[in-house]
């Protein structure tokens, strides 16, 4: 049985003491410290802290993001907190300060457990989500968006479900939208369409074909924009040029 001191955590200051850890166990490697942050994550507050205090130890900031990942399910763990503090040499207050810090330096490369981590968080949420970040998917030189950037929105996989070829009315029969009701106008070759904002609310996406070229529109309610993409031809496993009109033929140009 390991036993370790009390940490103590003043400002940016995380003081250590570790006693009764055999010094075959250091310098620590790849797999133990993967081991100790799933303890971190998953296991009991005892086990939790006594991980903590051991990776403070190792004094390196690439532990970091997988100790914020964390945070984020701790909320407010001041242990969490003075070890993320200790690594970084900046006093962090909350999961958002540390968020911050880590978008600000892009540069501290997550240690090579991170991955693993992040993965199995995202699967014990949803074994869906792992169709994005499986395989090779989530290694980071294949990543455009860094994988320690990319947080859980709160809902499993298709939890706003999107609005896909929806049916569609001429405007002198849309007797549903008010003249002052804002819409994402797309007009593709002629064949012009209008999305309700107040419909696209509900579903936050939608996926058609428009003027023979098959496209989704991202709408972000939040901030009232709205970003048009010309999609390929495999969407959810769906062939969607097959939901085109009968006189779309071969493929859009």
């Amino acid at each position: 049985m390991k036993i370790f001191n009390a940490a103590i955590v003043t400002g940016a200051i995380f003081a250590l003491a570790v006693t009764g850890w055999s010094a075959r166990a250091l310098p620590l490697n790849d797999q133990t410290v993967g081991q100790i942050t799933e303890t971190i994550l998953f296991g009991s507050t005892e086990a939790s802290d006594a991980g903590l205090r051991l990776l403070a130890s190792r004094g390196k900031p690439d532990i970091a993001p997988a100790l914020i990942l964390s945070l984020r399910f701790r909320r407010n763990d001041s242990v969490i907190l003075g070890a993320i503090s200790g690594l970084i040499g900046k006093p962090v207050k909350s999961w958002r300060d540390a968020m911050l810090w880590q978008e600000a330096n892009p540069k501290n490369i997550p240690h090579p457990s991170f991955r693993k981590l992040k993965i199995e968080v995202l699967e014990r949420i949803d074994s869906r989500f792992i169709q994005f970040l499986g395989d090779d998917r989530s290694k980071h030189e294949n990543l455009k968006i860094r994988l320690e950037e990319t947080v859980w929105g709160v809902l499993k996989l298709d939890g706003i479900p999107s609005l896909d070829n929806p049916t569609l009315v001429a405007v002198r029969d849309a007797g549903y939208v008010r003249d002052d009701d804002l819409v994402f106008g797309v007009e593709i070759k002629g064949d012009a369409r209008a999305y309700p904002l107040r419909i696209m609310g509900w579903h936050e996406m939608f996926n058609d074909v428009i003027g023979c070229v098959p496209v989704a529109l991202a709408y972000c309610t939040l901030c009232g924009a709205g970003i048009l993409f010309e999609t390929g031809e495999v969407h959810q496993g769906k062939h969607w040029y097959s939901a085109r009109p009968a006189f779309c033929t071969g493929p859009p140009s």
